[in-house]
């Protein structure tokens, strides 16, 4: 490794905590079939003639530009996408992003303030048919690099073949994962970037304050003891007199996820953060259920498994009957049943005796309103 580099490294280390928890997870290879750096997620490669002309301020922009592929995940999203479009969408986005968190971009890259908070399958969908199909394979080492930054390549798997979507989805919990310790490394140090901190939101950060919802439901099941004096003093300060939690656990909460055709990657991971900021709330059980029109997995969390990551199946219509008919069959006694869900579906069974909360993903794009529980909209 050229010492320019190891440098580079060592200053990302001291200065950049998310980034460097992200690089260091990678193997850092040379190589002059490429015209600059590269990334398929497992490695990061550059061209040693490529960085001996570069100041050590420019390779480290050129490192987290690469990283940052890897936390976006573009090398998993592809696709059948032309692999030269994709480099430029992907380039516009993260470029962005960095720009945000302080760096200066080098001369040339790709920059344009019109794709800001876009995500590259917004970016590659708006960018010039002419673009297209430039590229040389999705992949393909060799393929050019517009933005003189680096590129974004397909993952393979072990045997040099394209990856299987199995492995690519497991790949991709492994990013999510690595990205959620990476932002609490850098938390830990102050010095989270600002430019990346939608995209942890995405992954982790509840939207929901489960604290007060919860709240609600111990205070209209009343299974658990919990005391007024002293108050949370969390919630002084904002005119909410609430009681300690010190000590409080919560009968099994049980959460059904809609995994239906109509609920997005992205809905599933604004679940997946709710779910996340449930556990984060209080020391409890939860039974997560999967149902499109049927249960289609069933997984056990607690507190201790933070972060959790979803590992949903289904993708066809919609049921909300199916997880209810689950707990009863069980004789499950839930604290409560949160319903994570774009409310795209009027099938629902007889009103439990326990709490239901449905949180509606999706800004009312259907109108159907339960017959009974109360609803939060969720982003």
């Amino acid at each position: 490794m050229r010492i320019e580099v190891q440098k580079a490294i060592h200053r990302l280390v001291l200065n950049e905590p998310f980034w460097a928890t992200l690089l260091l997870r990678m193997r850092i290879e040379e190589s002059e079939e490429i015209p600059t750096a590269a990334t398929d997620g497992v490695r990061i490669i550059y061209n040693p003639n490529f960085v001996k002309k570069m100041s050590i301020s420019d390779i480290v922009f050129v490192l987290a530009h690469e990283t940052a592929h890897v936390a976006n995940m573009h090398h998993l999203r592809m696709g059948s996408r032309d692999p030269k479009a994709w480099n430029v969408a992907c380039d516009y986005v993260i470029n962005l992003q960095l720009e945000r968190s302080g760096y200066t971009i080098l001369p040339g890259a790709l920059l344009d303030a019109q794709y800001d908070n876009m995500s590259a399958e917004q970016v590659y969908a708006k960018l010039p048919k002419q673009d297209e199909g430039k590229g040389q394979g999705k992949g393909n080492m060799s393929s050019s690099d517009p933005g003189g930054c680096g590129q974004v390549m397909a993952p393979k798997s072990k045997d040099g073949s394209m990856m299987t979507e199995a492995e690519m989805q497991e790949m991709a919990a492994e990013v999510k994962v690595a990205t959620i310790m990476a932002a609490k490394a850098a938390k830990a140090c102050g010095k989270l970037p600002a430019g990346i901190k939608h995209l942890v939101d995405g992954i982790l950060s509840p939207r929901l304050s489960w604290q007060e919802i919860l709240h609600q439901f111990l205070q209209k099941t009343r299974t658990s003891e919990y005391s007024w004096n002293p108050p949370n003093r969390r919630y002084i300060a904002r005119g909410m007199y609430l009681p300690s939690l010190s000590g409080v656990e919560l009968k099994p909460l049980v959460v059904a996820v809609d995994t239906s055709a109509s609920v997005s990657d992205r809905d599933l991971e604004l679940f997946q953060a709710e779910i996340n900021g449930i556990l984060g709330s209080y020391p409890c059980a939860v039974t997560v259920i999967y149902c499109d029109t049927a249960v289609g997995s069933v997984e056990q969390f607690s507190s201790q498994d933070l972060p959790i990551q979803l590992k949903a199946a289904g993708r066809g219509g919609t049921d909300f009957r199916p997880p209810f008919t689950y707990v009863d069959k069980r004789q499950m006694s839930p604290a409560c049943l949160i319903y994570l869900t774009d409310m795209e579906c009027s099938l629902f069974p007889p009103t439990p005796d326990y709490p239901v909360l449905w949180v509606q993903v999706g800004h009312g794009r259907w109108h159907v309103h339960p017959p009974f529980g109360d609803v939060a909209q969720l982003g």
